[in-house]
């Protein structure tokens, strides 16, 4: 009876979890199991719709291992790929090559229609099927697949390709770009949406011009920089989301068909005709034009103050301090005064005040006129002692303070203050390596320390933004960054004080042309423009001149010349490297070494790639040993890429110059137009 009672209990439990299972299996399949009833509406459209493309994203890998939150849908793939044959629904199945003496043989391999490379199979770990190839979908629509832990829109494709799997992301073209041009050009780094819009078109161009390119491999394109670089879903940014929906379908044609249109990160200035880098017959659309803004789009500021006494820094430094109600008008005129005490305390307040800050009690009798005692009690004035106590260890103020004069320094403030104050870069030692803490101050040095303080601090009245435009109303700057950028514009004072500064040399000028997007400091007062100091660069108006790799220099010596060159040639010892020919751009598209045993020539793109040099636009140069022979050949280039389409950086310098996508891309590539397609 007890038996007969448990094994009753037994069957019931077993019943129970049974339901409870098939219950669980039912909710879980309900949606693509009622869908499997009528194949007839189900195809691949349902995840992945027209226009689509097909990516390797994973080649020949030993494990793929796939994911979706409602578990996953896999059935044969056909010619068509509709559902044919569906299995069922598992949260993840795992492909590896089907073992030899286990595999199944397809119905393409006994028919000897099979392709090469795709009749072995692949096999499922969890389940031990077996699939020639197979498509993967997740159960419910919407969903992401995941790959060995990566998220990917669309559906995949498994195939065994050699010793491996390969894993084709099959995706519409659209949402493919979601995945390319947060890869291709950075939202975060270039966050000018009409750059990232001539991105997308130009992507989504070159997708449509070349796919199908590895169709002998199962799939159009690749996911790396050898076609476009594609991470999936894991980089999307919804700046680049915007330009790809803002720009739906829209592509650059020439005589009505797709461009293949090729883009270059930096092209240093210039990009170059195709034929010079790849050879082959020209193409008409891909020549080499200026990367720059027309000279028409140059912005002139010019201002109606009178000449400073002062000069440079000191000039720049005195007007700062005088726009921001620290000192007078007049502070700076005369060198030769000693700063008294009374000036210094009252200066010392009101910079205060324009930084915002409450202050510290300090000593007058630490100030003298002297310059250690002067840093001594600003640091005590602006509160920084605590800072200089628990950021600088005293390893760290020694390592500092190895200066000829250190024992000039007369008490542990001024010790503290010399050794902060050129930690935070606001003291640096002189050629002779001293600070001079007994230099008798005069106003104008003085004014220099404080105007020091104010940029380093931040005061709240001098404000960092990006120049955009000047017009009758005045000066349009942005501040911010990302989506929260904020134009405003701002009038500007007949008698502005208006400074260039470049690369850090800072100069005095009463007229300055300046581009959209260069950097300006400035303070106002009831929204007028007092003081003026705008950045430029000594690279010039390239558009690009914003990458870090505008410019670059390598050094080969002569042995690695010749080992760079020997997969193609060997001419021995090299004697020399020649530049025969160049490119519209004055890029080199021939290059002969010159060697004991003769010469090479190297043609387009084979220059780069033996020598790993980021462009072909390079002037070379020698160095020699004391016997006069070549020890090296020094390679001074501009730019990164092949240079040859749209260049990236350029672009987002155009769009920062308030050039739309469309103009961009009609910049970069001649006698284009754009169209809508589908």
């Amino acid at each position: 009876m007890i038996r007969s009672v448990r094994n009753r209990r037994i069957i019931l439990a077993s019943l129970a979890a049974f339901c409870l299972a098939f219950v669980e299996v039912r909710c879980r399949t309900a949606h693509p199991r009622s869908a499997l009833d009528r194949p007839e509406r189900m195809s691949i459209d349902t995840w992945a719709p027209d226009p689509r493309i097909r990516i390797g994203i994973l080649l020949n890998i030993a494990r793929a291992g796939i994911y979706a939150p409602s578990g996953v849908v896999l059935w044969p793939a056909s010619g068509t790929a509709a559902f044919e044959d569906s299995r069922r629904v598992r949260i993840q199945a795992t492909f590896v090559p089907a073992d030899p003496q286990t595999a199944e043989t397809t119905d393409a391999e006994r028919s000897g229609e099979g392709r090469a490379g795709f009749g072995r199979l692949v096999s499922i770990v969890e389940t031990g099927e077996q699939y020639d190839r197979v498509v993967v979908a997740p159960a419910e629509a919407g969903e992401t697949l995941i790959v060995n832990g990566a998220p990917y829109r669309g559906v995949f494709e498994v195939r065994r390709e050699g010793g491996g799997v390969t894993v084709v992301n099959v995706v519409s073209i659209e949402d493919y770009l979601r995945g390319v041009v947060p890869y291709e050009m950075s939202p975060t780094v270039y966050p000018e949406i009409e750059a990232l819009k001539a991105q997308a078109v130009a992507a989504r161009t070159y997708a449509i011009h070349n796919k199908g390119q590895y169709e002998s491999r199962g799939y159009d394109l690749c996911a790396t920089a050898a076609c476009q670089v594609y991470r999936g879903q894991a980089g999307e940014h919804p700046l680049t989301d915007r330009a790809v929906a803002e720009t739906r379908h829209v592509v650059i044609v020439h005589k009505g068909k797709p461009i293949n249109a090729l883009f270059t990160s930096t092209c240093g200035g210039h990009t170059e005709d195709a034929e010079n880098v790849f050879g082959g017959r020209p193409v008409p659309y891909l020549r080499g034009v200026p990367c720059r803004a027309e000279h028409a789009s140059w912005r002139v500021i010019r201002s109606l103050a009178p000449d400073s006494p002062l000069s440079g820094e000191e000039a720049r430094d005195a007007a700062l301090l005088e726009t921001l109600d620290v000192v007078p008008s007049d502070a700076g005129a005369v060198r030769t005064r000693a700063v008294t005490v009374e000036e210094v305390e009252s200066w010392s307040a009101r910079l205060l005040r324009a930084l915002g800050r409450d202050g510290c009690d300090a000593r007058t009798s630490a100030v003298g006129v002297r310059r250690g005692g002067l840093l001594a009690y600003l640091m005590n004035r602006l509160c920084w002692r605590e800072r200089a106590v628990r950021m600088l260890s005293e390893a760290d103020r020694d390592y500092l303070l190895q200066v000829r004069d250190r024992d000039h320094l007369r008490s542990e403030d001024e010790r503290l203050a010399a050794a902060l104050f050129m930690h935070e870069g606001l003291v640096t030692p002189s050629a002779e390596n001293r600070i001079r803490p007994d230099q008798i101050l005069d106003r104008a040095q003085t004014i220099r320390i404080l105007a020091r303080v104010a940029r380093k601090v931040r005061a709240p009245a001098l404000v960092e933004a990006e120049l955009r435009d000047v017009t009758r109303e005045g000066l349009l700057v942005r501040d911010g960054e990302g989506e929260s950028r904020v134009e405003s514009v701002y009038r500007l004072d007949p008698g502005l004080r208006l400074f260039r500064s470049l690369d850090g040399a800072v100069i005095p000028v009463s007229e300055l042309s300046f581009l959209p997007g260069e950097t300006a400091r400035f303070v106002a007062r009831e929204h007028r423009i007092v003081f003026l100091e705008i950045e430029q660069s000594r690279l010039g108006v390239s558009a690009d001149r914003s990458s870090r790799y505008y410019r670059w220099e390598k050094r080969l010596t002569p042995r690695e010349i010749a080992e760079g060159l020997k997969p193609q040639a060997d001419v021995g010892d090299v004697l020399d490297v020649q530049p025969r020919r160049l490119g519209i751009s004055g890029r080199v598209s021939e290059l002969a070494i010159v060697g004991e045993k003769g010469e090479h020539v190297l043609h387009g793109l084979s220059i780069r790639w033996a020598f790993g040099l980021r462009e072909s636009l390079f002037v070379v140069e020698r160095e020699r040993d004391p016997d006069g022979r070549t020890a090296f050949f020094v390679f001074s280039g501009k730019g990164w890429g092949h240079g040859v389409g749209l260049c990236q950086v350029g672009a987002f310098g155009l769009a920062t110059n308030g050039a739309a996508y469309d103009a961009i891309l009609k910049h970069y590539y001649s006698g284009v137009e754009l169209e809508a397609t589908r």
